[in-house]
């Protein structure tokens, strides 16, 4: 059984197996990230699902990164709002700009 590599948790780059002193190895063609090795007793499909967790793990922090940019602007925009005049922005607005910056900061402290 095989499983589809992801792209490298470090670089994005091609995964690749290979054989490395005769013991199986994952790593990437374009840097020098790997697992396996002389050292390990994981099997090729554990090498792999290793490998791949590692990958969700990038992608996690990924999404970490994006909600973090989104929290920034966010809180950017509302307090040029906030510091409007009360009448050129409706209290709606500056409610549902709160509850958005409040559920991205819920979910950042629960990414931790």
């Amino acid at each position: 059984m095989t499983i589809e590599l992801k792209p490298c948790p470090f670089c994005g780059g091609d995964p690749v197996e290979f054989t490395y002193s005769g013991s199986d190895c994952v790593g990437c063609k374009d840097c020098i990230a790997y697992l396996g090795g002389e050292e390990s007793d994981l099997t090729r499909l554990q090498l792999a699902e290793a490998w791949n967790s590692r990958a969700e793990l990038a992608d996690a922090q990924a999404e970490i990164a994006r909600l973090r940019g989104a929290l920034e602007v966010l809180e950017t925009d509302a307090h040029f709002i906030f510091n409007n005049p009360p009448g050129e922005t409706s209290q709606d607005v500056r409610d549902v700009i709160e509850w958005f910056a409040g559920s991205i900061r819920v979910a950042l402290e629960q990414a931790k």
